[in-house]
């Protein structure tokens, strides 16, 4: 009786150490094409939208996972291929005007067909229109409230680099106080030109845009979203 109960032991934790060793590779694994689609994207945005170099994408922008994976960047077909020991390999295709976008569930050739967006073009005299409709800053409008001197070294601080273990690398910084821009600058290589990664801020400014949108009636939070892709039949994504 106590060599069957020993076997069922062993047979049991043998079951159960072999499930978790399965959930353990498909999680490492998912995680794995996660990362290095992720690094082929920031790679394809420096690069194909920001006009960056690509060594200083590579040392500067991506991960330290970067070490262990190949990166290919083709300047012809504007993509970026990442692979990972031969076994793994994810792409990022760049397309103008939408930026670049990880292949997933769509083919190359099906992304890059043609894509109907209704977007207003940019006034022809940006430059000359004050902010926000333009790029010119109304100097004169300066707030009196506002202590220049104070302002600039908050700015100093941003871009100096107190801990080289943990480089800030500080890219822009714009202020705006009551309406108007009271400060900006902007890191060597970069400028007021450079389209740059926003991340957690761009999803900041989005979700205060839609705010206001829902405050206006022109969204509202109980409707689904108005997303013709996400409409298919059995797509779970239509009740969002």
């Amino acid at each position: 009786m106590k060599k069957i109960t020993k076997k069922i032991f062993w047979g049991l934790g043998f079951f159960i150490g072999a499930v978790l060793l399965v959930y353990v590779d498909i999680y490492v694994w998912k995680l794995t094409n996660l990362g290095i689609g992720i690094e082929a994207k920031i790679l394809g945005s420096g690069v194909f939208v920001s006009k960056r170099d690509p060594a200083s994408v590579i040392n500067e922008d991506l991960h330290k996972v970067v070490n262990f994976i190949d990166l290919e960047v083709d300047h012809m077909s504007y993509t970026v291929t990442a692979s990972a020991f031969g076994l793994i390999e994810k792409k990022a295709v760049y397309r103008i005007g939408l930026g670049c976008t990880i292949l997933n569930d769509l083919t190359e050739e099906q992304l890059l067909s043609p894509v109907t967006v209704d977007l207003k073009p940019k006034p022809k005299n940006q430059k000359k229109l004050p902010w926000p409709a333009g790029d010119k800053i109304q100097k004169e409008e300066f707030p009196p409230d506002v202590d220049n001197n104070k302002l600039e070294k908050v700015i100093d601080r941003a871009f100096t680099e107190p801990d080289p273990e943990n480089l800030r690398r500080t890219r822009a910084v714009v202020v705006l106080y009551d309406g108007c821009i009271v400060a900006e600058r902007y890191a060597q290589g970069f400028s007021q030109e450079t389209p740059l990664l926003g991340y957690g801020m761009t999803k900041s400014v989005v979700n205060a845009l839609v705010g206001i949108l829902v405050a206006q009636g022109k969204l509202s939070l109980e409707e689904p979203v108005s997303v013709p892709e996400w409409s298919g039949s059995g797509d779970p994504r239509a009740t969002i």
